[in-house]
């Protein structure tokens, strides 16, 4: 579904061929939000939603979630496990962090989505769940670089307790066409 890498559905990347003028209308995850549950499917508003939306939520709130079938779990992780085999270029590096080599992440292409009735959180079946509660807000970022920026059209939404603090001022500034440094820009104070 998604290529490798820390990505949400639904999201947006600039080299899928999309109009970068006019993005769909999608709503951003606020702390409170109630999504309620019925026959295993997610619905928000009285909207259907779908898993591939809200279980990255379910997990960087802190839950953990796996898919069993047939004597096999997934556990689900926000880190791409094969993210430190590219890393480190070595597959012993896998073992040593995913030994069972169970580990799955919930943008990966090898889930269907009828594999979700198989969706466990925090031990519970999606089945006897009525509701989930968001527990915290998320935002939107945007780069600056707009048609180009790895930002949340490619990395998703971002929780409120992965903020920081905010941008003071621009480090470095580049003209992609020429690859000259924009001197007037660099070191500016935002406002």
């Amino acid at each position: 579904m998604m290529p490798e890498g820390f990505q949400q559905n639904r999201m947006f990347h600039s080299n899928f061929g999309i109009n970068k003028d006019h993005f769909k209308t999608f709503r951003i995850p606020q702390k409170g939000d109630h999504y309620t549950i019925v026959d295993g499917m997610p619905f928000i508003n009285g909207e259907k939603s779908d898993w591939r939306f809200l279980l990255p939520l379910i997990l960087l709130d802190g839950h953990s979630a796996t898919l069993e079938n047939q004597a096999v779990a997934y556990h689900f992780t926000m880190t791409d496990p094969n993210d430190l085999f590219r890393r480190k270029g070595i597959r012993e590096v896998y073992n040593d962090y995913f030994p069972n080599g169970t580990w799955i992440n919930p943008w990966s292409a090898l889930i269907k989505d009828e594999d979700f009735q198989f969706l466990y959180v925090e031990g519970k079946s999606i089945n006897e769940m009525d509701s989930y509660t968001i527990k915290q807000d998320y935002y939107w970022a945007m780069g600056d670089n707009r048609d180009d920026s790895l930002d949340s059209r490619f990395w998703g939404f971002v929780p409120f307790n992965h903020i920081l603090g905010e941008a003071l001022f621009v480090y470095f500034s580049l003209n992609m066409e020429t690859w000259i440094p924009r001197f007037n820009r660099i070191a500016t104070v935002l406002k």
